[in-house]
């Protein structure tokens, strides 16, 4: 019976040819097609899965109006990461990112721009775990003047990343950085990606906090069961107590004038 099918359908193949090379080509679109789409749509939701908390992870926005200008800023103010965890106990732990984009760093004679350099809090591998493949990753961002390389980074520098543990490079304002930890190679699906990270302790403008000074991507972990939508409900108060007093210093009126003129921050 199946031989007859075959027969029948090759038959119909020869005799309509045209007919059957569109159809063919058609469906064998279609099928490569869905395919890729399936591989799309698979990668796009792996993105930063790879970590053990990532349901619990959010990354705090700043939207507002002010005049014509509309704010969407995925970063805050320095001193946020800070108040949030002392504000409301449903955020665990909270910590900073600051990217700097092109940081010149020198090993001996070898001089490379890093184009993924940050400035991060102490505590960045508590929210980002990564494998560590030499040194401590509870001690690697506790000191000043320390750097965590990536293993591709470090391979630029070293003939090997095991080598890398305890050598000094300099940053480019000369100031020497102790290597104390070497970790895996960022995934490709993570939304942010890094060559070398250091603590942002030892950047001197990182002392300075205003509310209105967006420059730092803050990112929170929540308690086990906590929900986003419930904490982002008590974010206007939050606003008022303490971003209000810097609007008041900076433009000389109060949250409830600010509101009233057709601006807004959120």
């Amino acid at each position: 019976m199946l031989k007859n099918f075959l027969k029948t359908a090759y038959r119909d193949i020869l005799n309509h040819k045209l007919h059957s090379i569109i159809n063919i080509a058609g469906l064998a679109i279609g099928l490569a097609s869905c395919f890729l789409i399936v591989l799309f749509i698979q990668d796009e939701l792996s993105y930063d899965k790879h970590y053990k908390n990532a349901n619990r992870i959010y990354r705090v926005a700043v939207k507002g109006q002010v005049g014509t200008e509309e704010i969407n800023e995925a970063v805050t103010a320095s001193i946020m990461a800070r108040t949030l965890v002392a504000e409301y106990p449903e955020v665990e732990k909270a910590t900073r990112i600051c990217p700097t984009p092109n940081m010149l760093i020198r090993y001996n004679e070898k001089v490379f721009n890093e184009t993924q350099f940050m400035w991060v809090d102490s505590n960045y591998f508590e929210i980002f775990p990564s494998r560590m493949l030499y040194g401590d990753p509870k001690t690697a961002l506790k000191e000043h003047h320390t750097v965590v390389m990536t293993e591709g980074t470090a391979l630029k520098y070293f003939d090997s990343p095991a080598e890398a543990i305890g050598e000094i490079v300099n940053y480019e304002d000369g100031t020497p950085y102790k290597i104390t930890g070497i970790i895996e190679n960022h995934p490709e699906n993570s939304h942010f990606h890094c060559g070398i990270i250091s603590p942002l302790s030892s950047w001197e403008w990182n002392r300075r906090e205003y509310w209105l000074g967006h420059y730092m991507y803050t990112y929170i972990l929540l308690r086990e069961n906590s929900s986003w939508k419930h904490l982002e409900s008590k974010f206007p108060e939050f606003v008022n107590k303490y971003v209000a007093p810097d609007i008041q210093n900076a433009m000389g009126m109060t949250m409830e004038e600010f509101q009233k003129s057709g601006k807004r921050l959120e």
